[in-house]
């Protein structure tokens, strides 16, 4: 199990982190599903987020990311706004709020 998921579950079952006021409760009538991945690749991401459609996505660590289309390293400049920019287009598309987190 992914690191990541693990602490999401112990957050749960502390009562943390509740959606509605309430700690640690989903909305009536309504699921929480959380999952982590450990992709870094671009456009493997905005594919995922294009065919899963979340209400939100998280993007730990922008900086770790890389697309194909670029040929500079990941964390360049230039990786990180495209990998920002692409992302942004896709979770604006498909109605996904979208947090990014950097180093």
């Amino acid at each position: 199990m992914d690191e990541r998921v693990a602490q999401g579950d112990l957050r749960d079952r502390r009562g943390v982190g509740g959606t509605d006021g309430a700690a640690g409760a989903a909305p009536a009538g309504r699921h929480r599903r959380r999952e982590a991945a450990g992709e870094i690749q671009l456009e493997r991401i905005a594919a995922t987020l294009e065919a899963e459609r979340p209400e939100i996505a998280v993007i730990d660590s922008i900086q770790t990311l890389f697309s194909e289309a670029l040929t500079s390293a990941p964390g360049s400049v230039a990786q990180v706004r495209e990998c920002a920019a692409q992302l942004t287009r896709v979770a604006k598309g498909h109605g996904i709020a979208l947090v990014f987190i950097g180093m």
